[in-house]
């Protein structure tokens, strides 16, 4: 093993990551679709990096320590919308759930978000020149995908920010009844 090197994940931690991406963008579509196409839309996104950029070319994986970052980043998102989630399943009044919870859902998102695009179009952008040798076309997809980030992250963006002002003003009612 080279000393001071990212070299990876070891296979069988990394099929375990190929199981809960394609969990978490299932269960996301299923029950995220009625309500929020654009939470939709997000798990979609992670999916293609996933399986169209990290799985065929593994060698972005250990370019740099941006991929291991990104399922960090992921995971922390993931933890906090789905504890959150089951919170409210859980619990009738909704005051009996953890202001940490409530705090990390509703506002973590503000730098989570930003992160997790920066380092899901650095990981287009590491593996565009293994795209191109391996499909022209495909290397087009990716760069058309990469710029698909201009309008939708502000979009996605700005529809967490208006769950986040309803949340609080919900909470400023409710407090000054």
């Amino acid at each position: 093993m080279d000393e001071g090197h990212w070299q990876g994940l070891p296979t069988g931690l990394q099929n375990i990551v190929y199981g809960v991406v394609i969990y978490s963008t299932l269960l996301d579509l299923f029950m995220s679709f009625a309500v929020d196409r654009l939470a939709c839309l997000q798990s979609l996104i992670r999916f293609f990096v996933m399986f169209g950029i990290a799985a065929p070319f593994p060698a972005v994986q250990t370019l740099k320590i941006f991929y291991p970052c990104m399922l960090v980043v992921w995971s922390v998102n993931n933890l906090i919308a789905y504890a959150f989630g089951a919170s409210q399943a859980w619990f009738t009044n909704p005051k009996d759930i953890s202001p940490t919870l409530i705090n990390a859902r509703y506002s973590w998102f503000r730098f989570l978000s930003p992160i997790s695009v920066v380092l899901e179009v650095l990981m287009a952008y590491l593996a565009m020149p293994l795209a191109k040798e391996w499909n022209k076309t495909y290397s087009l997809v990716m760069i058309l995908g990469a710029f698909a980030y201009i309008p939708g992250f502000p979009a996605l963006f700005q529809n967490k920010l208006i769950e986040r002002r309803k949340y609080i003003q919900r909470q400023f009612l409710e407090k000054n009844k």
